[in-house]
């Protein structure tokens, strides 16, 4: 029979539009569509923002099946940043026991955004050896989020990976289940559970968009938003302004590819960052748009009732997908941009392992850096700028981990030129106003001939329609449906017992900061908040 689940309740900070709410969304229609004996899906959020759109959304989408949507709103499970005084955790506990009898599924419940929600969770699980709870990871604290980090050690007093009978851990790509396991995670209590994807790929579309009006809508609607050329190449990035999307990086590209190409490249990004860390990159990116930066639209993808264009349309109106993203949970635009029919242009990460083969060469290309050029009395003052931040982390980092990153840091800018990505922003900017130099952006140019050469190749290439097939199998609403089957038939292995802290789980947060301590994760990209 398997465990019967027939209510879960699913909890997260908000569900404000973005990654993880969307996620959630995307989860509640596969399984209510793919698993007959759910009755019930209630939706949690620390925000009123958002949540009862989202679950109209839902129902709209799962009309039939018979799972009702429901929602509810507790303010302690929220942000603790955007509060007058930290949570209670007995409150949030007794708020949180309003639930019980429910299958709990909890995104990101160790992030540091709300460590007392996490403590009243770890406390609970101890407690109540009945309740089932799954742990979605998204997002690590470990990841270079030392902030978040401190602040979730400060606050809780138990383990933030507990094992036991009545949990387990779902993880979004393969690195990071390997990375569990390894910090000592039993690889039983580990499923990877890839973010499910609606279908519908260019294929199944009944016609083509009409890319000239949707341009000339654009246009006509957001001729305020900065340097838009309708007629140019269309770069399409639809992602939040947020520092890891490292959008100036792909502001980069796109002026060397215009120069390349010698005809406009527009770069599009859809949304603005909105937390309040992401709020000072959010506002240079868009003011690199005002000032004709970076040329394109920026920031309309809410407002496209404006000019009366469906988003998808957008998007496979578009020549290239891009992404500079320097870290990434999922990531799906990567599978959007073969649904779409659209050649794509990405920084090379480590969470596409396993993804490769639905990348043609033909019609994807993967970049390592973005060499720029670079003085050397400039490269060593970057390099005395990360040496000045590791040694405010030492508290955080392990001896090894740092003796690591020491050498890394060592080999920045010697051969007269940097990736882009290693800058911190007041450098990117200053590098993005240096392009109108005739010098400067030839030296770029050499600097990326080849690659330039052969991005300029992909465009009017398409992703082979069987990749296409392939991918939308993979990541299918029923294959979510049936491993989330798994996972919930998983908790039968044994009867519920009272918790009991094991040898292995001492020592698992400190080799999740080793694994993650990588040059790449401790950019000064990340330092470019309100409080610099």
């Amino acid at each position: 029979m398997g465990n019967r689940v027939t209510g879960i309740t699913i909890f997260h900070y908000h569900l404000l539009p973005g990654g993880v709410s969307s996620v959630i969304a995307l989860s509640a229609e596969a399984m209510a569509r793919n698993i007959p004996e759910l009755k019930s899906i209630t939706l949690v959020s620390g925000t009123v923002e958002n949540t009862s759109e989202m679950a109209e959304s839902i129902s709209h989408r799962i009309a039939g099946s018979g799972v009702e949507i429901k929602t509810a709103v507790l303010p302690d499970i929220g942000y603790v940043t955007g509060m007058a005084s930290a949570p209670s955790v007995p409150a949030i506990k007794s708020h949180l026991r309003r639930f019980a009898g429910s299958f709990w599924w909890i995104h990101n419940y160790h992030l540091g955004k709300n460590p007392q929600f996490t403590q009243a969770i770890l406390e609970i699980l101890r407690e109540d050896p009945r309740q089932q709870l799954l742990f979605h990871i998204h997002d690590f604290p470990e990841c270079a989020r030392y902030e978040n980090l401190q602040r979730l050690n400060t606050a809780i007093t138990l383990n933030p990976y507990p094992q036991g009978p009545n949990v387990r851990y779902a993880l979004i790509n393969k690195r990071d289940k390997k990375l569990l396991a390894q910090s000592g995670l039993p690889q039983e209590d580990l499923f990877l559970l890839n973010n499910p994807v609606r279908g519908g790929s260019a294929a199944s579309f009944s016609s083509p968009p009409d890319t000239k009006a949707i341009r000339t809508r654009l246009k006509r609607a957001f001729s305020e938003t900065g340097n838009y050329d309708p007629e140019g190449l269309h770069l399409f990035y639809p992602v939040r302004t947020i520092r890891r999307k490292n959008v100036l990086e792909a502001g980069v590209w796109t002026r060397l590819l215009s120069k390349h190409q010698e005809r406009p490249c527009n770069l599009i990004v859809t949304l603005p960052g909105v937390s309040t860390s992401e709020r000072r990159y959010s506002a240079t990116v868009e003011k690199a748009y005002m000032e004709g930066l970076i040329p394109g639209l920026w920031g309309m993808g809410r407002r496209l009732e404006e000019a009366d264009v469906d988003f998808t349309d957008l998007g496979r109106s578009c020549d290239m997908m891009i992404a500079s993203s320097v870290q990434e949970g999922f990531g799906y635009l990567f599978i959007e941009s073969l649904q779409w029919g659209l050649p794509l242009f990405a920084r090379e990460i480590d969470v596409l392992d396993g993804m490769g083969e639905f990348f043609d060469p033909k019609s994807s290309r993967f970049y390592q850096q973005l060499p720029v050029p670079f003085s050397s009395s400039k490269a060593e003052k970057l390099r005395q700028a990360y040496r000045a931040k590791l040694a405010d982390l030492d508290e955080h980092l392990p001896a090894k981990s740092r003796e690591r990153l020491h050498r890394q840091i060592d080999e920045i800018g010697l051969e007269g030129c940097v990736d882009f990505s290693l800058l911190g922003v007041p450098d990117q900017m200053e590098l993005i106003q240096m392009i109108d130099s005739s010098g400067f952006i030839n030296e770029c140019m050499e600097l990326n001939r080849k690659q330039l050469s052969i991005t300029a190749g992909l465009f009017g290439s398409k992703p082979n329609a069987d990749t296409v097939s392939a991918a939308e199998e993979q990541f299918s609403f029923d294959l979510f449906a049936g491993q989330v089957r798994k996972i919930f038939d998983s908790y039968d292995r044994s009867a519920p017992v009272p918790y009991k802290q094991t040898n292995t789980e001492a020592g698992s947060q400190e080799r999740l900061i080793d694994a993650f301590a990588k040059l790449h994760f401790l950019l000064l990209l990340y330092d470019y908040n309100w409080a610099s």
